[in-house]
Formats: structure tokens, sequence, C-alpha cells
């Protein structure tokens, strides 16, 4: 496990944060290199931290080509609303603000 390629450059951010758009523009430059898998799940798998689980991911880079920079964007760890927050209505109503 000591010499599998691990990635060297993260792209780590909110949702709607422009993210995607770092991660396609940056991966147009001849020396970056990133796997098939675009939002790897390592970081949100019940399985975090666990032997296999790790070397499972740093599966993912094998095929990355020596001298490349290894980029990845993980799967951020929240997706979903929570159950029972409220939706965003897109305005505010006057009955909607508490007194």
């Amino acid at each position: 496990m000591s010499d599998s390629i691990k990635p060297n450059f993260l792209i780590i951010g909110a949702m709607k944060a422009s993210t995607t758009l770092l991660y396609n523009m940056l991966g147009r430059h001849p020396q970056i290199w990133f796997p098939a898998e675009k939002e790897p799940h390592y970081f949100t798998s019940p399985d975090y931290g666990k032997p296999n689980a790790y070397q499972a991911y740093l599966d993912l880079f094998a095929q990355c080509p020596p001298g490349k920079n290894l980029l990845v964007k993980p799967r951020p760890a929240i997706r979903r609303r929570r159950i029972g927050a409220p939706r965003h209505s897109g305005s505010a109503r006057r009955s909607d603000i508490p007194r």
C-alpha cells in the first residue's frame, strides 16, 4: 500500500460553488489526470477509515500515468436536505415570518 499512487490535489467545496467548473477546467491541463469516477465515495462511505476501503479508494488511481498530477473531487458529505427541514419556497410570505 505504501507505493500506491495517492491524490495530490483535491477540489473541495459546497454544492453550487463551481467546483465542477474548476474540475473540468483543470482537467484540460496536460499535466493533470483524474479517475473515471468523478466523485469517489470514500470520504462519505460507512467503511471510511477501514483498510480495505482505503485500498479500494487507492485502486481508483492505479491507472494514473507517471509524472501527472492526480486530481480528485470527493463527493460532498451533505447531499440531501435534512428530514423535516423546511423547503425553500423562493419567497417569504408575511405569514411565514415569526412574530
